[in-house]
């Protein structure tokens, strides 16, 4: 885990808060740029970070792992989307979407080497549920800001672990 993950942690931080300025705030325009300056700065970091290293490679276990733990996120979040859609309960399409990112993380906890992802899955897992049983625009501003937050401190202190293999 190093500047790639990085990466996706500082883009989909950046679509969480996003998601959230826009349901929670009903911010519009512009303003909803600030997430993706926000992921831009954590990029360049993770770049200047990667500068003479050599890139992480997987094992095919690994690979396997994120790869089936990926798709069932994926499947998971859409079939959370519908369910709270048609429950009646559009306002808790972000915290399930929370919940299922923070989920996704368990197994590779488990799995990888790197037990901080073990952490940010409780993490996000954690928020989410606290967000479900918030009140609207609570709960959304608990599991959206707080999903951007912990994958946004996850983007970083993997800049920081490149940062060391540097040095």
């Amino acid at each position: 885990m190093g500047s790639i993950g990085a990466y996706i942690f500082a883009f989909f931080g950046a679509i969480f808060a996003v998601l959230t300025s826009r349901e929670a705030l009903q911010w519009d325009g512009i303003i909803l740029a600030w997430p993706l300056l926000v992921a831009a700065i954590i990029a360049f970091f993770a770049w200047r970070a990667a500068q003479g290293t050599t890139p992480y490679e997987m094992s095919p276990s690994a690979k396997k792992v994120w790869s089936w733990s990926s798709a069932g996120e994926g499947i998971s979040i859409f079939l959370g989307i519908n369910i709270a859609a048609n429950l009646g309960h559009p306002e808790l399409r972000l915290p399930v979407i929370a919940l299922v990112v923070g989920l996704h993380f368990l197994p590779m906890g488990w799995l990888f080497p790197f037990r901080p992802f073990l952490i940010l899955g409780l993490l996000l897992s954690g928020i989410a549920l606290v967000g479900l049983f918030l009140p609207e625009p609570t709960g959304i501003l608990v599991a959206g800001f707080g999903a951007a937050l912990g994958l946004w401190t996850a983007a970083i202190l993997a800049i920081v672990r490149q940062a060391k293999r540097v040095g």
